[in-house]
């Protein structure tokens, strides 16, 4: 759900599907299925009607969750609205009202428009209390609390790899010393800003990497390690100032756009028959591992589903090839669709289209007006082309 805009209630979840076939089901962080909750007045005090973050959780198919919303909204809500904010005011009553202030203070450039990417100081937030720290912790906990005597699925939705990009002074000194490699086509964005805001991005996906050792080890506990599949994957890129340069439209950040930095993602995998070190090079879909979750449990697939399993794939299987991949964003100023295809001689092709122009990023430059009817295609060869 993108803020008011909601998954449709009448819609099937796979997380129905799941429960429906015995799983425990376990949602936790930032899922954007739905609001959470009431978002005036006090919706967290104790004895409130809908308690805050709860909202169509059942509706949805969770047995067990603990939903929060992401790090951009804060800037909405002056009492908390969520468990993770709630949490924050629980703790420390300070804690609540410097998380606020640091997403709206973080910024101090004036090269770069789009908020939330120059944050040269470090966030003061305990790390404890981190908002990734919160979403680990309570997936182990629940994980911990989840029956043993049924199977388990658990989805964890890290938030903090998102704007304002203002880690830890324990996040930024895991990273600190380290050269990251440049955006490309972006020699006029000033060196030292990039080397910040890719420090910082890095310091929040390198937390991740900390985080989910304790979420495995919970999982390992329950004594079926041997007979469970675990994927990490993110559901968009981030443009990180590439093509900078060539963008006279649009600052090129966050993931509003059909370039390869914004919406090809990680995908790995580990489990039974997965072979080690397997790599599929094939244009796949995350949406594709719904059906494979599925598929794996041997629930029943809703109607319709616009997903393939890929667990052949994953098995080691050789992939058929020949299927076309689309990803597709449809917003104010931004709207294209990209679609991926193997050929049988191995070349990958990007067919990209859009509409008025291609973005580059979320924020439009200053005094631009973004034009909005016409087509514009581009054809790439992968294999040769990183675009």
């Amino acid at each position: 759900a993108r803020k008011g805009h909601e998954l449709p209630a009448n819609l099937t979840t796979i997380y129905q599907q799941l429960r429906e076939s015995g799983v425990w089901t376990i949602d936790v962080g930032k899922d954007d299925l739905t609001l959470l909750g009431a978002v005036k007045g006090s919706p967290c005090a104790h004895g409130a009607k809908v308690p805050c973050g709860t909202r169509r959780a059942g509706q949805l198919g969770f047995e067990a969750f603990a939903r929060c919303y992401g790090k951009d909204s804060i800037r909405h809500f002056k009492r908390p609205t969520d468990p993770y904010l709630e949490s924050l005011s629980s703790a420390n009553r300070s804690l609540f009202p410097m998380y606020r202030h640091e997403a709206e203070t973080c910024d101090e450039s004036r090269e770069v428009q789009t908020q939330g990417y120059i944050c040269p100081k470090a966030s003061q937030m305990p790390q404890e209390h981190f908002i990734d720290n919160w979403i680990a912790s309570s997936a182990t906990e629940l994980i911990r609390h989840a029956p043993k005597d049924r199977p388990m699925f658990v989805q964890v939705n890290y938030a903090g790899p998102h704007p304002p990009f203002m880690p830890t002074p324990r996040m930024k000194a895991a990273v600190a010393g380290k050269s990251w490699p440049l955006a490309q086509n972006s020699s006029s964005l000033d060196e030292k800003h990039q080397q910040l805001i890719r420090s910082n991005y890095a310091a929040g996906i390198e937390q991740i990497d900390v985080l989910n050792q304790a979420i495995l080890e919970e999982l390992r506990k329950r004594g079926r390690w041997n007979n469970t599949y675990v994927c990490i994957l993110s559901d968009h890129g981030e443009m990180l100032g590439d093509f900078w340069d060539a963008s006279t439209m649009f600052e090129p950040f966050q993931k509003n756009s059909p370039w390869q930095a914004a919406i090809s993602v990680p995908l790995a995998c580990t489990g039974p028959g997965i072979p080690a070190g397997h790599v599929v090079n094939d244009p796949v879909s995350t949406l594709d591992l719904a059906s494979t979750v599925l598929d794996l449990q041997g629930a029943r697939s809703p109607a319709g589903l616009d997903s393939v399993s890929i667990r052949d794939l994953l098995h080691g299987e050789r992939p058929a090839g020949g299927r076309v991949v689309v990803s597709t964003l449809h917003d104010q100023n931004h709207s294209f669709s990209t679609a991926l295809r193997r050929f049988e001689d191995g070349q990958v092709l990007k067919f990209v289209c859009c509409i008025g122009v291609c973005p580059f990023g979320l924020e439009v430059r200053e005094g631009v007006v973004v034009p909005q009817t016409g087509w514009v295609r581009h054809l790439f060869n992968l294999t040769r082309d990183s675009s």
